[in-house]
């Protein structure tokens, strides 16, 4: 097929595919459900063969998406119908009484999770959170003080109607639209982590920062608009780390205690170095930003890396070793890496992992609770597989300080 057209519609969470070839729309024969085999497909100039379960699979998927809009408002607002496919307004208010008291265990420890999470997330020490006599709000109490939901703004109500929802639907997908808004820039990263931890397979969001998007996506692409018709391509510009943290608003950041900035290889490492931070209480303090898989890793960089001591008086960096065995030397370019950072003035200190890489310190434990039973534990020094890189920061959330204790991450992280 060169072309597929998906409609998915909303009602009762079907969906229609039609396949086209070059020379016009190909019509399969009915059958199964297409969800295991081969398919006999036929086309305008005789008939052809493909496997359908991957794209099966796909369009599964995506009818299990949830889109969440750029609205979305838990303070009296009547709807008495899903808002595309989150509950707001009167309507979210009524749903969280029959989550949080009703009969449905899942519902009510979906909603305790919610809590704890958004506890942890904004410093709070104690949260309660229940709906309003009048049907009609939240009453919120916060460390012993008592709020109605209105009085403490729409970037808090958000946290809360978001997670509630996908908490409670469990999505394939999270499709959010500009999740900046009404947040600091030090929320943001919290919101998207936060909603990501709900999705089997992950968030797609629109933003008009693009410093966000480079900072927590996986991949970035930009949208065009030309002569009525919308074109999508993957986002290839470079810019320098100074540029990259004036996009990200690290002013901002300076400005709620954040000191430390740590450079860590790709967008993966980002979320599992933020954790790890966090266990050791310096989440909030120390900024982890990605030096776009490796790119810095070669010669002449030096003058970058100046530029962002400059910005930043605590700069750290942490490489993989990509060691095979202990006492291996580093790779001819890791090794001029540590040496630029040591030139830079004054020098960066830079952390090569004694182990492989960062997925070398993950407990089998943990791997296996989040990619199966038979996952086969790759020890200090065996090379991680491709496959782990999306679960990487869910594996991670599983482990605890103590699990790092007398490894030199642990110690390196005590550093900082």
């Amino acid at each position: 097929p060169t072309r597929i057209e998906l409609h998915f519609l909303r009602e009762n969470k079907t969906w229609i595919a039609k396949l086209f070839c070059d020379k016009g729309p190909i019509v399969g024969n009915p059958g199964d459900n297409g969800l295991r085999g081969t398919h006999r497909i036929f086309g305008i100039s005789g008939s052809f063969k493909f496997d359908t379960f991957f794209l099966f699979k796909l369009f599964g998927e995506l009818k299990n998406a949830v889109y969440i809009p750029s609205f979305r408002n838990a303070i009296h607002v009547k709807a008495d119908e899903d808002y595309y496919d989150v509950q707001i307004g009167d309507a979210f208010i009524t749903k969280w009484r029959k989550w949080q008291s009703g009969s449905n265990v899942a519902d009510r420890h979906a909603c305790y999770a919610l809590k704890e999470d958004i506890k942890n997330i904004f410093g709070f020490k104690n949260l309660e959170i229940v709906p309003h006599d009048n049907g009609k709000t939240l009453a919120l109490t916060i460390d012993g003080n008592s709020y109605l939901l209105p009085a403490l703004g729409s970037g808090l109500a958000q946290f809360i109607i978001v997670l509630a929802n996908v908490a409670i639907k469990k999505p394939s997908y999270v499709l959010l639209d500009e999740p900046e808004l009404c947040l600091h820039p030090t929320l943001q990263r919290y919101f998207l982590t936060a909603i990501a931890s709900h999705a089997t397979e992950g968030v797609m969001f629109a933003t008009h920062s693009l410093g966000l998007a480079q900072v927590e996506a996986n991949q970035v692409y930009a949208v065009h608009r030309k002569d009525g018709v919308s074109s999508v391509t993957k986002y290839s510009d470079t810019l320098r780390l100074s540029e990259f943290l004036g996009e990200l608003s690290y002013a901002g950041y300076k400005d709620q205690g954040f000191d430390t900035l740590l450079l860590v290889e790709g967008v993966h490492d980002v979320k599992v170095f933020r954790h790890f931070l966090a266990l050791y209480g310096k989440d909030r303090r120390v900024l982890v930003v990605n030096i776009r898989g490796g790119e810095l890793l070669v010669p002449g960089r030096e003058d970058e890396l100046e530029e962002v001591r400059r910005i930043c008086a605590k700069v750290h960096v942490v490489i993989d070793s990509e060691r095979k065995a202990a006492g291996d030397p580093l790779e001819p370019k890791r090794a001029a890496f540590v040496e630029t950072c040591k030139r830079v003035k004054p020098p960066i200190p830079c952390h090569v992992l004694e182990w492989r890489a960062i997925e070398n310190y993950f407990l089998d434990a943990a791997v296996q609770t989040v990619l199966g039973e038979k996952e086969p534990p790759i020890g200090k020094f065996g090379e991680p597989p491709d496959r782990w890189k999306k679960h990487n920061w869910k594996i991670a959330m599983l482990m605890t300080k103590s699990d790092l204790e007398g490894t030199d991450l642990d110690r390196f992280l005590g550093t900082l």
